[in-house]
């Protein structure tokens, strides 16, 4: 099951916003990893598509959206959470990879080492403004796709078919097992505080 959105029209402002803040940066500081592989006119496009994404992703789990400007970039860090897939709650950093056409879930090889531990696939239609979730996998995973040159640009990435990666049914209740249980620990340990509180909104309150 993937999982659709209609960004709003503030949504839509402040992604723009922000991807061409760091489109800006990044060209400031000569570290534009699209230089050579352009794929619009507009060279912040790339950096925009890919925060609608991030935005969301932001409102489906309530989580802060990452206004930071970084020369460098963020290594793909676009959220820290806390996720349970049956084993424990696990602080876990997400990469959400957003295109218009997204058959595979590419990873290009320089960022495979970037400390990620889930890839997530978003699909973006510009005309309506909708988002579909395609599917999600683990780097472990990631790192044993065949490697080659996926759209003919000339850019090496890891690929995985979407049609292959997990449903987004179970990222949904590794985030509702985890908050359920820090929520519960939270009432247990600490009565006096709103224990519905969002974790991940509060990281530097709270650590499991």
């Amino acid at each position: 099951m993937s999982i659709e959105i209609i960004l709003t029209n503030d949504e839509v402002a402040q992604a723009e916003r922000i991807g061409r803040a760091r489109q800006g940066l990044h060209e400031e500081f000569g570290n534009d990893w699209n230089a050579e592989n352009r794929f619009y006119d507009d060279s912040a496009k790339t950096n925009i598509i890919g925060m609608y994404g991030e935005v969301g992703f932001a409102r489906l789990f309530d989580l802060p959206v990452d206004e930071s400007l970084r020369p460098d970039g963020d290594n793909g860090v676009d959220f820290t959470m806390y996720l349970d897939f049956g084993t424990g709650i696990r602080e876990t950093v997400v990469d959400v990879k957003t295109a218009k056409y997204p058959k595979y879930l590419l990873v290009r090889e320089h960022e495979i080492d970037y400390p990620i531990d889930v890839f997530v696939l978003c699909k973006y239609a510009r005309f309506d403004r909708r988002l579909e979730y395609l599917g999600w996998t683990f780097e472990e995973t990631m790192r044993q796709q065949p490697i080659k040159d996926y759209g003919g640009y000339g850019i090496m990435s890891y690929g995985m078919l979407a049609s292959e990666l997990y449903d987004m049914s179970k990222f949904e209740e590794a985030v509702k097992r985890a908050r359920e249980k820090i929520a519960e620990r939270v009432k247990q340990t600490a009565p006096n505080i709103n224990h519905n509180v969002n974790i991940e909104r509060h990281r530097d309150n709270y650590r499991f």
